[in-house]
């Protein structure tokens, strides 16, 4: 079966067979770096979600507090204190806005149920800050009731969905890329230590707003201030073996000695002392809450950094990619244009006619013409025919003859050192008459 085949066909198969095995393999790596492609997309949305709804958080944790002591005031509201929240609410708002621009947009457990409660937690938070703003210019009397209250539950449920969607979100990119993981991992060990952080804090602007604290706050304050050593030993941890960007490491340098600072330090226990005792303290909460917050937002600075650089190793990520994906998609077409050039030229060869009809008319001389082997042959023939149909009296000797039939044998043989002479056209149709009869 195999000594059927042609050369040709075998060529042909071969090239075939080779075309479709790197149609293959081109095909395979395009889809991977498709896969790549859609991977570094999803990341790149979730790190943008992930920093509005950090910064989100960071706000909403201060201007809960603020707020809920500025209600419960006698005083009006200074000038300074009304800046420093309006800067709050002016962040955190945007960050919950755009946020849930990006949300509906990627794909991730609960977020049919998430996603809906912030929008309505969102809009809720935005009417009860409006009313706050039209009862605190009022007496304390006649301010709404329930107010203060209200607006706590609503911020604390901010901040409960906040904090499931960000852990959601990055458990679904998580183990698909370990510069991701460890970014990420960056991130939400610098928020816990805000968080810690600022509970420590809290309990100190509560006992200033109140005069004291209590020996069960107390305890509490010092779990806390324990705590935020131990996330900041976490937090030093997640850096461990990876080679910090310039501005994530100058991030750790600055949250380092923001919450670490010994005079920070030595007041904030000071003021934690003094209350405790029930004794007057040198500063009032309003004072207590932005420098406290100043030196929280360090964590916060921490946490941008890590998102800034996810986001930036993902736009790497995709660029290389889409580079690889375009090239690949190039590769990929050379063998399908090779094989639909090959099956093209075999459609239009088997639409030829393989022999045109010969009409006398159509023939060129050199078809018409006999070869050299033919007029041989035609001379040999000729010459046997005039010996055979010799008169009888002519006739020599048996030997004479055969001898004479030897001699006009071997003369009628073509030689091939030396050429025929040429024929005429004439003689060549007479030749080739006398062979055919």
């Amino acid at each position: 079966m195999l000594n059927r085949l042609t050369v040709s066909a075998l060529l042909k198969a071969v090239i075939a067979i080779t075309s479709v095995c790197v149609v293959i393999a081109l095909s395979l790596t395009a889809y991977a770096s498709w896969d790549r492609l859609k991977t570094a997309n999803r990341i790149s949305q979730i790190a943008d979600a992930s920093a509005d709804l950090f910064k989100a958080m960071h706000n909403l944790r201060t201007d809960r507090s603020t707020t809920s002591r500025l209600l419960n005031a006698t005083e009006p509201m200074d000038s300074e204190i009304e800046r420093y929240l309006r800067a709050l609410r002016d962040a955190q708002m945007p960050a919950m806005a755009r946020a849930l621009e990006l949300l509906p947009s990627i794909d991730f457990p609960q977020s049919g149920t998430l996603v809906p409660e912030l929008a309505r937690l969102y809009k809720l938070l935005g009417e009860e800050q409006k009313q706050f703003w039209e009862d605190v210019a009022k007496p304390k009397d006649q301010r709404r009731a329930g107010l203060t209250k209200e607006y706590m539950e609503t911020t604390q449920g901010l901040l409960d969905v906040l904090d499931k969607l960000s852990g959601v979100l990055a458990a679904t990119v998580n183990h698909q890329d370990a510069v991701i993981d460890q970014l990420l991992s960056i991130k939400q060990s610098a928020w816990l230590l805000r968080n810690t952080a600022g509970e420590a804090s809290l309990i100190v602007s509560t006992g200033l707003a109140a005069g004291k604290i209590t020996p069960e706050g107390r305890y509490n304050y010092t779990q806390f201030v324990g705590g935020t050593a131990a996330m900041w030993k976490a937090l030093e941890l997640s850096t461990s073996g990876m080679q910090l960007p310039p501005a994530l490491a100058s991030a750790m340098t600055a949250a380092k000695t923001a919450y670490f600072e010994p005079q920070y330090l030595t007041l904030r226990d000071r003021l934690a002392d003094t209350l405790v005792k029930g004794e007057k303290a040198e500063l009032t909460a309003n004072q207590w809450s932005p420098l406290t917050v100043g030196r929280m937002a360090s964590a916060v600075a921490v946490a941008e950094a890590a998102l800034d650089a996810a986001r930036s190793y993902t736009q790497e990520q995709r660029s290389t990619a889409q580079r690889a994906l375009i090239v690949q998609l190039a590769l990929w077409r050379l063998p399908s244009a090779s094989l639909s050039a090959q099956s093209c030229w075999s459609a239009a060869a088997s639409s030829i006619p393989s022999t045109p009809s010969a009409t006398p008319c159509s023939r060129s001389p050199a078809a018409t013409l006999p070869s050299t082997a033919a007029i041989s042959t035609a001379r040999t023939r000729s010459a046997r025919l005039l010996a055979r149909w010799k008169p009888s009296s002519s006739r020599r000797p048996r030997s004479s003859r055969s001898k004479s039939r030897s001699a006009s044998a071997m003369s009628a043989r073509p030689r091939a050192s030396a050429p025929s002479r040429p024929m005429s056209a004439s003689s060549r149709a007479r030749c080739a008459r006398r062979s055919a009869s």
